[in-house]
């Protein structure tokens, strides 16, 4: 009975693990994509001011390459 025990002890805390480990990757999913979608957004609004601030045909994105 004792090692019955002991199996379904080592079990359930393997099962707790795994969703402990499980949570954590989600977490840390969010806060990546959080910090992609923030970096886009302001690549984004840089690049709209920068249009804004050009004439037409300055080669705004070719001047920016080289």
């Amino acid at each position: 009975m004792k090692k019955l025990q002991t199996d379904i002890q080592y079990k359930n805390w393997l099962a707790e693990l795994k969703n402990k480990v499980r949570s954590i990757q989600i977490k840390a999913a969010i806060a990546v994509n959080k910090e992609l979608l923030t970096f886009y957004w302001e690549l984004g609004a840089d690049i709209v001011l920068r249009q804004s601030i050009t004439n037409w045909g300055d080669s705004f994105f070719e001047s920016a390459q080289r």
